[in-house]
């Protein structure tokens, strides 16, 4: 449970019931949440590297890798320090209670942990991270479009698979922009309340459960929007008879096909 304005909480669940520190489980929920923008960063990237003709490629195609990497490395860095630069939690507790207005008696009771008693190191880097990263994004998808435009102009692409590229690249944007949409908004939101000092852990609440379910937001927009997935996924609920018909016609093949048996000579020994 988070206590914004502040940078406090309490953790629940299995990894807290293994003794897991809370300050560890807070710096891998954020790694994972930076991991979930480099991994859309990538599948753009892919997408770019793939249908893109520049002629730059050969360069790109050589340093690619390196720079992705050298993103999810810098995503990792960045939330070191996190480890020490926590507070003296009897001291900060106290400050949190007075600046939080009346609470909830499991708040008082509940094992808070404050992570840091000061913004100014958390929030520049995580939100300088989703600034490049969502920039990229926009510049990977820009060079995607204008360079796919180029080649049909060009007569470097037909019609028709023009069409194909632009109905997959669509679904690709609806499958990344519907989960992006659940992080961002309660980011959006967190901001906000940090900004005004407002507290209200109705909507902070609601903030957090968003956060949690874009992992199956993703995965539900994904079977939905693509058609081979979709079909694959209905096909496990439908039951379907086979006909009579079927069945004989498929005995009747099967006996016309004919098994060459292979002999083998072998010695005695």
């Amino acid at each position: 449970m988070l206590l914004l304005p502040t940078m406090a909480g309490y953790t629940l669940g299995l990894l807290t019931n293994m003794g897991v520190p809370t300050i560890l489980q807070t710096i891998s929920v954020l790694l994972f949440l930076e991991y979930v923008l480099l991994s859309i960063l990538a599948i753009f990237e892919n997408r770019f590297h793939i249908v893109c003709n520049f002629n730059w490629k050969p360069y790109w195609t050589s340093i690619r890798r390196v720079w992705l990497g050298a993103h999810y490395l810098i995503g990792l860095v960045i939330l070191i320090p996190f480890a020490f630069l926590t507070p003296d939690q009897d001291i900060a507790k106290k400050l949190i209670f007075q600046q939080l207005p009346c609470l909830p008696d499991y708040i008082y009771n509940a094992p808070i942990f404050v992570t840091s008693d000061s913004y100014t190191y958390h929030i520049t880097v995580l939100v300088t991270f989703l600034i490049f990263g969502v920039s990229e994004a926009i510049l990977i998808i820009l060079l995607l479009i204008t360079n796919t435009i180029q080649q049909l102009r060009a007569k470097k692409m037909s019609q028709k698979l023009f069409e194909i590229q632009k109905k997959f690249f669509i679904a690709l944007v609806i499958q990344m922009m519907v989960p992006l949409i659940f992080l961002l908004i309660p980011l959006s939101y967190a901001c906000c309340v940090i900004y005004y000092n407002y507290y209200n852990q109705a909507i902070t609440n609601i903030g957090v459960a968003m956060e949690s379910i874009h992992g199956i937001v993703s995965t539900i927009v994904m079977i939905f929007i693509h058609r081979p997935y979709r079909e694959a996924f209905f096909s496990m609920f439908s039951k379907r008879p086979r006909s009579t018909s079927s069945k004989s016609s498929q005995r009747f093949n099967v006996s016309n096909n004919r098994v060459v048996p292979l002999r083998v000579s072998m010695n005695k020994v």
